[in-house]
């Protein structure tokens, strides 16, 4: 299956939805099969104060050294979470445990988003996206970048700092 990137609009659209969040999160289990695509969802998190879990895991996903690296458990993320991104992952958290998970806008970018090969994929998305994740996150970023003016970095900043033990957490966690 060929993917590529999405048309200007649709990632303008994106970086508008990441922006407005007060509490973005991420969820990635394969998107590290492109070496590429780690730095632009570190660099894209960075941007917009995200908080990135690898549930499930398949590669490396996001740098755990980052700020924005919030662990291998969804659920402590779920409860404050306004916005999430399921990127390249099949199973982003077990849904009977995340009560919270249908309240919250959800934007799905994946190769495969309708998951044709499961017999039942039951995960909420109110955006799908079929491409190249690192491609569409490149997109996004180039988006954000233009549109971020001084008081919205001072805002992820401020976010960010605000977690100062999580990355740490997320860390011993994953050991």
């Amino acid at each position: 299956m060929h993917a590529g990137g999405i048309e200007p609009a649709r990632a303008e659209a994106i970086a508008e939805r990441l922006m407005a969040a007060e509490n973005p999160v991420a969820f990635a289990a394969y998107l590290g099969r492109k070496r590429e695509a780690v730095d632009l969802l570190d660099r894209l998190a960075r941007a917009c104060g995200i908080r990135v879990v690898e549930f499930n895991s398949i590669d490396l996903n996001i740098p755990q050294d980052s700020p924005c690296y919030a662990g291998i458990d969804p659920l402590p993320l779920l409860e404050q979470a306004d916005l999430g991104l399921l990127l390249d992952t099949d199973v982003p958290f077990v849904p009977q445990s995340a009560k919270r998970a249908g309240t919250m806008q959800w934007i799905q970018i994946d190769v495969d988003p309708l998951k044709s090969d499961f017999p039942m994929w039951g995960f909420p998305t109110d955006l799908r996206i079929q491409g190249d994740s690192a491609i569409i996150l490149r997109q996004v970023l180039e988006a954000v970048e233009a549109r971020a003016d001084e008081g919205y970095r001072k805002r992820v900043a401020a976010r960010i700092a605000a977690w100062s033990g999580g990355a740490r957490t997320g860390r011993d966690a994953a050991r």
